[in-house]
């Protein structure tokens, strides 16, 4: 994957880089593939298409909303990991310091701190859970469409009541 990234960035540097990879083609059919792609695009353009179809023409389905939030889960859970140790780094100060000064802002501090420690409770949960269905599915149970969805609901309600719980930690 790095090799490709690597490839392109180097075509676009160079400005050689059409949206085709046509590299190793003879220039007949280089030329050919650049006019019919060309033809295509125009095309697309005077009809007024899409480039190609977009997540707000499907209807919503657990399944996928799911599988969009457990990514995104995982993205939230994994950015204190990555900005916390390069702050403490540059902070002056221990994390307990900047805690109570953050509670001490009235009326702005205290509810701050809860909706970040919801967020990653949510989170942790979610995504906690979610993996377990996954392991789950790794283990080739569950694939009955009836049975995805019905555990699809109990990860969004154990989530909500495993949240709760370390809220109140």
């Amino acid at each position: 994957m790095a090799f490709v990234c690597r490839h392109f960035a180097k075509e676009l540097l160079r400005g050689s880089y059409n949206g085709l990879y046509t590299r190793g083609l003879p220039a007949s059919s280089n030329a050919k593939a650049i006019k019919e792609m060309n033809v295509y695009w125009e095309n697309n353009r005077k009809k007024d298409r899409p480039i190609s179809p977009h997540v707000s023409i499907f209807q919503t389905q657990l399944t996928w909303t799911l599988s969009v939030t457990h990514r995104m889960t995982g993205i939230i859970l994994t950015a204190p990991f990555i900005v916390g140790p390069i702050a403490y780094l540059f902070a002056s100060k221990d994390f307990g310091t900047y805690l109570n000064m953050m509670k001490s802002v009235p009326t702005f501090g205290e509810p701050l701190i809860q909706m970040v420690k919801f967020a990653l409770a949510l989170s942790f949960s979610f995504h906690l859970l979610n993996g377990v269905r996954h392991l789950a599915w790794d283990a080739m149970y569950g694939f009955e469409l009836s049975t995805v969805y019905k555990t699809g609901y109990a990860v969004l309600g154990l989530s909500i009541i495993f949240t709760m719980v370390l809220m109140f930690i």
